[in-house]
């Protein structure tokens, strides 16, 4: 997704490094992200919600994404907003290092 492009430099190699998703986002995007071993990477996680602020009609600005129920439940929060560079940062969150 688009929305992530200008934080996510294709040649930073941790954003495409497949690794297992936690339970918390398969519970979310079932096997959307996931490859035929049940891997993922943070970039696939970023187009996800990327694709979900789109398809929901999630209100947004140049900056940062204004949180609806989807999201605080997707990033366990319950702030008004992050930053699209907050949200990059917290895919840490989503996958495990294993």
């Amino acid at each position: 997704m688009a929305l992530f492009s200008h934080i996510t430099p294709e040649n930073n190699a941790d954003f495409f490094v497949r690794r297992k998703p936690t339970e918390h986002f398969k519970r979310f995007c079932g096997s959307t992200c996931l490859d035929k071993n049940g891997l993922t990477s943070k970039k696939c996680v970023l187009d996800f919600i990327g694709y979900q602020i789109i398809m929901r009609n999630i209100k947004k600005d140049d900056t940062k994404v204004f949180m609806n129920d989807y999201l605080r439940a997707f990033f366990n929060t319950t702030d008004f907003f992050l930053t699209f560079t907050e949200m990059s940062m917290m895919t840490d969150i989503f996958v495990t290092n294993h």
